[in-house]
């Protein structure tokens, strides 16, 4: 059963949305990775039946880091507590990964606020721009993207790593925002992309 990893820091109300949506997908495992939040109760309360991994404010990376550490699977999907993921969406993932991929990725939709808009903007511009035509890319939001737990140490997640270490991210097609990305804030991870 793979295992999906969830951040959250103080935001109870948005994390409880992107369980939701998770939950329509049977045979997954929920892993919410409380990275300090100051309301420890209500991050429990939203997560529901899910597992939690309290850490200390070290930030996403980190929170990241322990979630694949902490996984039960060697497939863990990576999204934010302010993600709504699509139906399907972790499956898509991890039928990539189960053809081979190491790392599976792909953009995020953005339906939120103009802050969040610009943000994804500038986390897409970083993405090769000929990613669709080679089939592979150095960068990939975070709110969407699974790997092998073997491999998870190698992505570049936190203080003082280089993106050089990482594996190139193979791109796939573009699924449409109903097919199955998250959506932040309503943003939904577009689609899979893949490395080998």
């Amino acid at each position: 059963m793979p295992c999906v990893v969830i951040v959250t820091r103080d935001r109870p109300a948005q994390l409880a949305a992107c369980l939701r949506a998770l939950e329509a997908e049977p045979d997954l495992e929920l892993l919410v990775v409380d990275d300090g939040s100051r309301d420890e109760a209500a991050v429990h309360a939203a997560a529901g039946g899910a597992r939690v991994l309290r850490t200390p404010p070290r930030g996403v990376g980190a929170a990241r880091n322990a979630g694949a550490r902490a996984a039960g699977s060697e497939l863990v999907c990576f999204t934010d507590d302010d993600c709504v993921p699509a139906t399907g969406w972790a499956a898509r993932l991890v039928a990539r990964l189960e053809a081979g991929a190491s790392v599976v990725a792909g953009p995020t939709v953005q339906s939120g606020s103009a802050l969040a808009v610009a943000l994804q903007v500038s986390a897409d511009a970083l993405i090769d721009r000929d990613a669709a035509t080679t089939g592979s890319t150095s960068f990939a939001p975070g709110s969407n993207f699974a790997c092998r737990r073997s491999v998870a140490g190698a992505l570049p997640a936190g203080r003082g790593r280089s993106a050089s270490a990482a594996p190139r991210i193979a791109t796939g097609a573009r699924a449409s925002n109903a097919a199955g990305s998250p959506s932040r804030s309503s943003r939904r991870p577009s689609s899979s992309t893949s490395a080998r």
